[in-house]
């Protein structure tokens, strides 16, 4: 590789990665992505799903038995849950495609 132009590849004053460790760094950073997923896909579930029939009967907030007051906003856990997914198999299906050595 060229000295001059390795900009692209790294970032100035950065050492250059090892294809195991950038695999290593793709996969933890993907699994913690997924964990947020999880985390964002739980909230959706217990704010939205599960009284998602009470929400549409009152058309407007339901009380759950514990006296918790729900919304159809709840629904928007949802948004992050997608994003933080997306994200996390892009970073893992890195892993397992060829790197291209232009």
């Amino acid at each position: 590789m060229d000295r001059n132009n390795n900009y692209a590849v790294r970032r100035i004053g950065q050492p250059e990665m090892s294809p195991q460790l950038r695999r290593k760094v793709d996969v933890a950073f993907g699994l913690v992505y997924l964990c947020l997923a999880a985390l964002f896909g739980w909230l959706f579930y217990v704010r939205y799903w599960m009284w998602r029939d009470c929400i549409r009967e009152a058309a407007s907030s339901c009380i759950t038995p514990d006296g918790t007051n729900l919304i159809a906003g709840g629904a928007l856990w949802l948004l992050p849950c997608v994003a933080f997914a997306a994200v996390a198999v892009r970073r893992i299906f890195r892993c397992w495609t060829p790197q291209r050595s232009d």
